[in-house]
This record gives structure tokens, sequence and C-alpha cells, in this order.
């Protein structure tokens, strides 16, 4: 199943009741909190950085559910550190 959704708030809503309703029919409604949680966290994300159409597409091949969401920024992910440890001085 898939499904597009514009770059607004509201669409971390529809992902979560998309992604519900995709694991209902493929009988596995037992996986639909964790699911529900990642997909709304995923498009936040996209809403906020990259402000572009978001593609969600959820597959199931045997046991594994793969949830893909997509957006057409170009930026690559970075790694970020959020330690509480004070940096370092630099130079």
């Amino acid at each position: 199943m898939r499904t597009a959704l514009p770059p607004e708030p509201a669409s971390a809503g529809a992902a979560r009741r998309f992604v519900t309703t995709a694991l209902h029919r493929i009988g596995l409604e037992a996986h639909t909190e964790l699911a529900e949680l990642l997909v709304s966290e995923l498009v936040t994300n996209a809403v906020l950085h990259a402000g572009t159409e978001i593609t969600i597409e959820v597959s199931h091949d045997g046991g594994v559910v793969r949830v893909d969401v997509a957006d057409g920024s170009r930026q690559r992910p970075r790694q970020r550190d959020y330690s509480e440890e004070p940096r370092p001085a630099v130079g």
C-alpha cells in the first residue's frame, strides 16, 4: 500500500491512520502502536525540514513489515551529537 501526503502538520495523523489501516489489512495489527510512533516521527521531520510531498509505503514479505517514508529533499541525513557533556574547545 502506498500514499502521498502534503507537507503540513495534519499529515502526521494521516500517516498514522494509513499505517494502521495497512497493518490491519495484512493481519499484523499487533504492531500498530510502534509503527504509528515511528511513522509519525518521520513524517513530522519531513514536514518540518523538507517541506515537500511525503510518500509512505507499507510492504509485507513473509514475517517482515517494511514502512518507507520519503520526501523530496535532496539533503542527506547527518549525524549530530546531543551529548550532555561539554564539547572540547577547538583551535
